[in-house]
């Protein structure tokens, strides 16, 4: 097995045990864990979200900041 293909095979089986994991779960619990890493890439893109809220002055010029930033 290639290395490449040995990778995506084991992200692949690290994306089907989550998945399981998130259909095993309770829903407030899904949604408390969402609002977690919704929350953690908020404030550790920081560069990211810059780029996202630019793309978003660039094709909704009328819109104010407060409202991109949503």
């Amino acid at each position: 097995m290639k290395k490449n293909s040995l990778i995506e095979y084991l992200a692949y089986l690290l994306a089907r045990f989550f998945g399981a994991i998130v259909t095993l779960s309770p829903q407030r619990m899904n949604l408390a864990i969402g609002r977690f890493i919704g929350s953690a890439g908020y404030y550790l893109l920081k560069k990211k979200r810059r780029i996202a809220v630019k793309n978003l002055k660039i094709a909704f010029p009328r819109r104010a900041y407060g409202q991109l930033e949503q």
